[in-house]
């Protein structure tokens, strides 16, 4: 009897020190940075900077990218940017064509939508790009659209930085 209590009181105490260890692996702080909106009359498109961190694990900076109908109060995610670096909000690769096409592009994220903000299509340069050789060393440079839905968008390499020529990926979006 006093030997199975042993054992229970020895698996008790390396069952709470493991969901100690793994609580303070997986906890996580969030410190809001910065937060930017932006609209066009019809929807608007928000971004919020969060400094994400576990308590033993480096800083990451998420940036959530959020969408509303003007005077409407639900937001509704359309995609999430992390990187390691803590940079500015891109406000200037948030964009409006007219009161029904906008887009976005961060790093190597890119939206957009043609319905006045209620819907969403999110590409991702790792997941559509057709050399996969340079996984997560793309990043979008530019992108253009018009007002018919037409447009272009440019890609780069980190490694090339410097010295990079943009490639076209896509030459035409869709249109409704």
């Amino acid at each position: 009897m006093k030997r199975a209590m042993k054992i229970n009181k020895r698996t008790c105490l390396s069952t709470a020190v493991a969901l100690t260890i793994a609580t303070a692996c997986v906890s996580q702080r969030r410190e809001q940075l910065d937060q930017w909106q932006q609209g066009n009359g019809t929807f608007e498109v928000r971004v919020t900077e969060l400094n994400e961190s576990t308590q033993w694990g480096p800083s990451q900076f998420c940036y959530h990218f959020e969408t509303a109908v003007t005077n409407k109060s639900a937001w509704n995610e359309i995609t999430t940017v992390c990187t390691d670096d803590d940079i500015e909000i891109p406000k200037g690769q948030v964009r409006f064509v007219n009161e029904r096409i906008g887009y976005l592009f961060m790093v190597r994220k890119y939206a957009v939508t043609t319905d006045g903000g209620n819907s969403w299509q999110v590409w991702d340069v790792d997941q559509g790009a057709p050399d996969r050789q340079y996984r997560n060393e793309r990043f979008i440079k530019e992108v253009k659209i018009s007002a018919d839905g037409s447009g272009t968008t440019w890609e780069s390499f980190q490694r090339q930085l410097q010295t990079a020529r943009p490639r076209c990926l896509a030459s035409r979006l869709w249109s409704e």
